[in-house]
């Protein structure tokens, strides 16, 4: 139904749980447990020490940014999506407001573009 769609991705826009109810006549709850996802800005020593010990933890997806391919591994591990983009402020509005941010990359201008632009899009960053 129409109405069960529209609830729904007004729910996916916002990152959120859909709340169990009816919607025009149809009962209405999550089947399963709301994913967590976070965003680490960095390929280096330390976002790939991050992606080692989160990757594996149920319930967490991960979105691993950085400027270069060949800043990542080649083995990536499964639940990890690596994006390169030049301009990583281009990512940023990517991410849903209930993402978090782990931000390690380097030099200083990076970590200042990621975290303004976390922040001016209402984001969360955690560090």
């Amino acid at each position: 139904p129409l109405a069960v769609r529209r609830m729904l991705a007004a729910a996916r826009g916002a990152g959120a749980v859909p709340v169990p109810g009816l919607v025009g006549g149809w009962m209405v709850e999550p089947v399963s447990r709301a994913k967590r996802v976070i965003w680490i800005w960095g390929a280096g020593h330390v976002g790939r020490a991050l992606v080692s010990v989160l990757a594996p933890l149920p319930d967490v997806t991960l979105c691993w940014v950085d400027v270069a391919a060949s800043r990542f591994p080649e083995a990536v591990p499964e639940g990890v999506t690596p994006r390169v983009a030049q301009n990583l402020a281009d990512l940023v509005a990517q991410a849903a407001p209930l993402d978090h941010h782990l931000i390690v990359t380097f030099p200083m201008r990076l970590i200042w573009t990621c975290a303004t632009g976390c922040c001016s899009g209402g984001l969360q960053p955690v560090a």
